[in-house]
């Protein structure tokens, strides 16, 4: 069983550049990390993946760790930051794939009523190019009073 003093001992080992102490810390910690990762992640395949950006975060942040406090406590609590960070990702990207189921969707419009405007219009402006120049004017400018309302 590990003791405040042994975390102590090993973190001021990293801290002063031995690499095999962090292999030790490591060791120490990974059966409790996993589980609590194993346990709160639904998404079994992501569980390597967050233990791993687990411990990237906490060779980061050791620097900032008061060897006065608990270590295990410290260490659970940069698990459940990394949980929620992998979270938020997540949620994002489901609000993003959302997004763009919605947007598919309004991409699938029916152009049938566009078609049958051109068709419409194509007639009026046919019927109005018979007409004289002063009716031309007025249907011309009567068409951008009414476009500029709308």
């Amino acid at each position: 069983m590990e003791t405040q003093g042994d975390y102590n001992q090993i973190i001021q080992l990293i801290l002063s550049g031995h690499q095999q102490a962090y292999s030790e810390l490591y060791e120490m910690t990974i059966q409790d990390v996993y589980k609590n990762v194993h346990f709160l992640i639904e998404e079994k395949a992501d569980v390597d993946d967050i233990v791993q950006d687990i411990y990237v975060q906490l060779f980061k942040s050791l620097r900032k760790y008061d060897g006065n406090r608990l270590f295990k406590p410290w260490l659970m609590g940069i698990a459940i930051k990394q949980i929620q960070a992998y979270r938020r990702k997540r949620w994002m990207k489901f609000r993003i794939a959302r997004k763009v189921e919605e947007f598919e969707q309004v991409l699938v419009l029916d152009f049938s009523n566009e078609i049958i405007d051109k068709i419409s219009n194509q007639l009026v402006v046919k019927l109005v190019e018979e007409l004289r120049l002063s009716i031309k004017v007025v249907v011309y400018s009567a068409s951008n009073l009414i476009s500029r309302t709308l």
